[in-house]
């Protein structure tokens, strides 16, 4: 096969990459662990703790049950533990997880992008999901976009990577430029042989593409604001053979 043809492209795997937020089982660590969320700064067990407790063992159970299939059970459990505690990030995301799971994409949707308006700085995988999501149902566009805002929160996060590598291709006229720069981070944390295989061959792609944007001819503006202002000869005077215009 020539470098430049094109090659098979393999479907990222949309549905692997939905990973759920780490929750603590219980105790002093409430809440939300690593990028996901935060640990809770309440001390003792009053009213408020205690509720928290619950709601991460509540969270934590339907991590378990969700892992199973359960879907159904873990979706029960992830709504008692947001109702217990609504200010603990990350539960609508996995809720989420499990309702676009059982095929509720609007509901999905939706707590996904609560997370976003109540968790702006730690909501990097509700990013990716809605990206996955969107991707899922065809809206190319705004998965992209999603995709693009993860990468900014997690820059070498391999499944917010693979997002925008796979949809922004699939632009009409592609950034190759922003690609080849995603391309060059996805490939140092990929871990997958098969899909970095296939960022070889995209690298390929976008280096082909960004030569051949050299090469093309630049457009008539472009080229009288790189001259200065002062237009060609070429486009200024008549073509030979044409006739002059009147005076």
């Amino acid at each position: 096969m020539s470098p430049h043809a094109p090659h098979p492209v393999r479907e990222w795997p949309r549905r692997a990459a939905l990973a759920f937020c780490a929750i603590a089982a219980a105790g002093a660590a409430l809440g939300m662990l690593g990028s996901c969320g935060h640990r809770s700064q309440t001390a003792g067990y009053d009213d408020a703790s205690e509720r928290k407790a619950e709601a991460s063992r509540l969270a934590s159970r339907g991590r378990e049950a969700h892992s199973a299939g359960r879907l159904s059970e873990a979706a029960d459990l992830y709504t008692r533990a947001i109702e217990l505690a609504p200010e603990i990030p990350g539960i609508r995301t996995n809720l989420g997880v499990a309702r676009m799971t059982m095929g509720d994409y609007m509901v999905a949707a939706d707590l996904f992008k609560a997370e976003l308006v109540l968790f702006p700085n730690a909501c990097q995988q509700a990013l990716t999901n809605l990206g996955i999501l969107y991707a899922d149902r065809g809206r190319n566009e705004a998965a992209h976009d999603y995709f693009v805002r993860a990468a900014a929160m997690a820059p070498y996060d391999p499944v917010s990577l693979r997002g925008v590598i796979t949809t922004g291709l699939l632009f009409e006229s592609p950034d190759y430029a922003a690609i080849d720069e995603y391309l060059d981070r996805a490939m140092l944390v990929e871990k997958d042989p098969k899909i970095l295989e296939d960022y070889r061959w995209k690298l390929i792609r976008v280096e082909a593409a960004r030569k051949e944007q050299a090469r093309a001819p630049r457009p008539v503006a472009e080229r009288i604001e790189r001259s200065g202002g002062a237009r060609t000869p070429a486009s200024d005077a008549p073509a030979a053979g044409s006739p002059s215009p009147d005076r």
